[in-house]
């Protein structure tokens, strides 16, 4: 029996593509519950790709997505505000997306504030998936027709 760092998930690209997974649920309807779930995935894919190759990922940058992902994890695992983004959630009809969400209700629509302006983090939640694929394209880290397995129970990659 092989042990691996947390049950079926044994590398970084089983968490890449559980954040692929995450990222679908959110795509269906935003909620706190796979926001948890994406923001941790996502930001631990870092230490993940860190421990398990020889290549650096990619930077956190301040004020950049993956920095933005990292502090927003951190509130959230720790439920600790400090140096983390101010966070609103609005709710009702017309707060989130078009046709998503409960008739007359809607979806709610998280936002974190950068700076002066307010940015949806589903918006943030999509270019920090968007980062991770192109650097693990790039760095021939992943390769989707390896994948096919694991890929098939998720049609969007």
């Amino acid at each position: 029996m092989q042990d691996t760092p947390s049950f079926e998930l044994a590398s970084y690209k089983d968490l890449f593509i559980k954040a692929r997974y995450d990222l679908g649920k959110l795509d269906e309807l935003v909620n706190s519950y796979d926001l948890y779930n994406y923001l941790c995935t996502i930001n631990h894919l870092y230490d993940w790709v860190k421990k398990e190759t020889n290549v650096s990922p990619p930077e956190r940058n301040k004020g950049g997505t993956l920095e933005i992902v990292r502090l927003l994890c951190n509130r959230a695992k720790h439920f600790d505000k400090v140096n983390a983004p101010d966070t609103e959630v609005k709710k009702g009809f017309g707060t989130g997306r078009f046709g998503v969400g409960l008739f007359g209700v809607g979806e709610p629509s998280y936002l974190v504030t950068i700076g002066d302006k307010q940015i949806n983090l589903l918006t943030i939640c999509k270019d920090a998936f968007d980062i991770w694929e192109k650097f693990l394209l790039e760095n021939n880290l992943i390769d989707y027709s390896n994948y096919s397995n694991s890929l098939a129970k998720l049609d969007k990659l």
